[in-house]
């Protein structure tokens, strides 16, 4: 990221990725601490918990293989994809725009749908909404009251499909980052929860061309990373 990143916010002395990496492999080899800082580098894997899922459970629910090609495609902004995170003492619903990767996210004291509902409610409504993916967890029973209320029409993925709705769930690991399982979510002020929620925003990602989502969901050209 860092070696791509640099040529777009005209940096001259640019660095290879190989040797990026070779450096920090020495610092790790020495005791460095620098890897800490890496959101996956040297880390062990662990695995996902899968949650509860209900299948057709609810009449009108729309699959994900009605969804426009438009949304398939990522070619528009508007096509959002949903989940929530578990955590203690609280739960956070995410939302991740599939074009521009733009992420938001709210906490909930409790996973009922209709606290959920209204988060998600919440965050669409200054957000160009055109669909929405969901899982099949209970929490978005309430899909009928976001849909009247947003706007948005809402649509489910296929049970055990997470990859259906990738870029949800590459945003909900990379927020862990920040905020790990064993995070007391009771603690973590909105002030807090948008500040990491900007940083991410303002991460190059190559999916992107090494553009940030704020840069491409707001269409300027090299945007300030604070």
């Amino acid at each position: 990221m860092i070696a791509c990143r640099m040529p777009l916010e005209g940096i001259s002395d640019g660095v290879s990725t190989s040797t990026l990496y070779r450096w920090l492999r020495w610092d790790y080899e020495q005791g460095g601490t620098v890897h800490q800082h890496l959101q996956r580098a040297f880390k062990p894997y662990k695995r996902a918990y899968g949650l509860k899922r209900w299948r057709n459970r609810y009449a009108g629910n729309r699959s994900i293989h009605d969804r426009p090609n438009l949304a398939d495609s990522r070619r528009r902004l508007g096509d959002w994809e949903g989940d929530t995170m578990y955590g203690k003492q609280g739960h956070l619903v995410t939302l991740v725009d599939r074009r521009s990767r733009l992420f938001l996210a709210r906490r909930i004291p409790l996973r009922t749908k209709a606290e959920t509902a209204k988060a998600v409610i919440s965050m669409l409504k200054k957000q160009t909404g055109r669909t929405l993916t969901l899982d099949n967890g209970v929490e978005f029973a309430d899909h009928v009251r976001i849909e009247k209320t947003s706007s948005t029409k809402v649509y489910f993925a296929d049970p055990y499909a997470s990859w259906q709705r990738g870029s949800n769930e590459n945003a909900n690991g990379r927020l862990r980052r920040w905020i790990p399982r064993s995070t007391d979510l009771s603690k973590l002020t909105p002030q807090n929860l948008r500040r990491i929620v900007e940083r991410m925003n303002k991460q190059p990602r190559k999916c992107l061309g090494w553009r940030t989502p704020y840069e491409v969901h707001h269409n300027v050209s090299v945007a300030v990373i604070v």
